[in-house]
């Protein structure tokens, strides 16, 4: 009986050995893959940040060679008057370029390093849409592109509680966005009122975003195709940006878009923003 009691007190402890080994390889297994997962992210997260900074630096010298170089060109005494006005539109559209970018590197800054603030006011929807509008009237007329709204039967009337100003960056990302990448065709803005919120699109008839790159197009320093970014340019922050600033107003931000067809993004945000919210 002595013998059977320590025969089975071993087999228990045999068995608990081996249950320990089994859970210590599993749990070494999974620190092993854990370990390798974070190297892959921020092995990606390096890649993705030493190109935006290459492209960074390549953007920027685009429009300060145009105003250093036209700039030269206008102190010239050999140059007429009509051909100076020329390069005076230039400088100023080089100018605007390069603020743009400058902008949009402190808005990602304080962002990342939790420095953006609300300022929650109510204000009228379809006038703030419209002012945004109006800034990129020109710059769609000069691809012949059609910059259209739709609003729901209560014109002038949708009030919302929320920032202002953010509101205006992420629909000018998105209006800015759309004419880049859009040929022919049309940009709608439009927007229709829910029960809780308000949901607002910007559609257009551009070059769409392969269905691989949807996933990833709110990432930082991200953009939806690497040939498209040679070819249109850009720091694939903006949209990076545009989610930060939903999600500090509580809303939502997604998209449909198919290749060669167009895109439209979608975002919604309560009617009231709560004034505590903070990044």
């Amino acid at each position: 009986k002595q013998l059977l009691i320590v025969a089975i007190i071993t087999l228990l402890v045999g068995l608990s050995l081996l249950i320990y080994l089994v859970i210590n390889i599993a749990e070494r297994k999974k620190y092993e893959r854990d370990l390798l997962q974070a190297k892959f992210k921020a092995e990606e997260s390096d890649r993705l940040k030493s190109a935006f900074l290459n492209n960074l630096s390549h953007e920027i010298r685009t429009p300060l060679n145009g105003i250093l170089g036209f700039t030269e060109l206008l102190v010239d005494e050999r140059t007429e008057a009509r051909e100076a006005q020329s390069y005076t539109s230039i400088i100023r559209s080089s100018s605007k370029q390069l603020l743009s970018i400058i902008s949009n590197v402190i808005e990602l800054s304080k962002i990342q390093s939790g420095r953006g603030k609300l300022e929650v006011k109510k204000f009228n929807i379809e006038k703030s849409i419209q002012t945004v509008i109006d800034t990129f009237r020109s710059e769609a007329e000069e691809k012949s592109l059609d910059l259209i709204t739709n609003y729901s039967e209560k014109d002038n009337t949708g009030m919302i509680s929320t920032d202002e100003d953010k509101f205006k960056q992420v629909l000018s990302y998105l209006i800015h966005n759309a004419i880049k990448f859009t040929k022919k065709g049309t940009i709608e803005v439009g927007y229709e009122e829910n029960r809780d919120y308000y949901q607002f699109y910007v559609k257009d008839t551009g070059i769409g975003i392969k269905e691989d790159n949807v996933k990833n197009i709110f990432g930082s320093f991200t953009q939806g195709d690497a040939r498209s970014v040679r070819k249109y340019g850009g720091l694939g922050i903006g949209l990076s940006i545009s989610k930060s600033f939903i999600d500090m107003l509580k809303g939502k931000i997604w998209l449909e878009s198919e290749e060669g067809k167009g895109s439209t993004f979608y975002f919604s945000l309560p009617k009231s923003t709560n004034k505590d919210s903070r990044t």
